[in-house]
């Protein structure tokens, strides 16, 4: 009878404690460990606004509403950068830790968007890697983070010279019709513009005909929200920038 019981408190102590971690993360639709490290590599890009943003979900994994702080904890950064992070609201670069808890029900998980750390490299080459921990209010010991290292590799001279290049959306909130314009440089052949929402996942493609100095296009049906519109050549990424669409 006694070692019944013995084992029934061991096996109860082991549900808690496997329980106990009340929160976690999901990248690009993948659930994370606790800790795991993510890489985002782009080229050099001389645009003084291009970021590279790393988004991510989290999961409360209790039956009750709990709120969920952020805390950025940096590793390492190549001097001249830039980066801040966004959870509900965008905070400055000086900002570490989110001063607004945001509540996730039991059981559910943060809409796309919530949270997105934004790298600046002001055209700076290396790698940066910061840390974002999330964590309940009031009990900073319950939490789960990610490491993201926001790598910029340089490209050749001539390689620049035949980079294209696309301008800001316009308008940016756009409504109906948002424009944009071009410069493909010697690369006018296999060029196409995607917009995507905040996981990546494409919504709309436009072909990009050669020669082409401008380009608009209907976004009527999307919902309000925050985008991305990337430009392609030849199926390689040249550049994302941010989409905003307003009603």
């Amino acid at each position: 009878m006694k070692q019944r019981l013995l084992f029934l408190i061991m096996a109860l102590l082991g549900s808690s404690l496997a329980g106990a971690q009340s929160l976690s993360l999901f990248y690009e639709g993948e659930q994370l460990a606790n800790g795991q490290e993510v890489e985002i590599v782009s080229e050099l890009n001389e645009d003084p606004y291009y970021e590279m943003i790393a988004f991510a979900q989290v999961k409360n994994n209790t039956d009750r509403e709990v709120s969920v702080m952020v805390r950025r904890i940096t590793h390492s950064v190549v001097d001249g950068t830039e980066n801040q992070f966004c959870w509900s609201a965008c905070y400055p670069p000086f900002v570490d830790v989110s001063s607004v808890p945001y509540p996730i029900p039991g059981n559910e998980m943060t809409p796309e968007g919530i949270f997105s750390g934004h790298y600046l490299p002001q055209s700076k080459t290396g790698t940066s890697v910061l840390e974002y921990s999330f964590f309940i209010e009031g009990d900073p010991n319950d939490s789960i983070s990610f490491v993201v290292k926001f790598k910029v590799e340089a490209v050749g001279l001539a390689d620049r010279k035949e980079k294209a290049s696309i301008s800001n959306a316009y308008p940016n909130p756009a409504n109906g019709m948002v424009n944009f314009d071009l410069d493909l440089g010697n690369n006018e052949r296999n060029a196409r513009l995607v917009i995507q929402n905040l996981l990546g996942q494409p919504l709309l493609e436009q072909v990009i005909e050669p020669g082409a100095k401008h380009l608009s296009i209907p976004v009527s049906e999307l919902r309000e929200g925050v985008y991305f519109y990337t430009l392609y050549i030849d199926n390689k990424n040249i550049v994302s920038k941010k989409l905003v669409i307003r009603r």
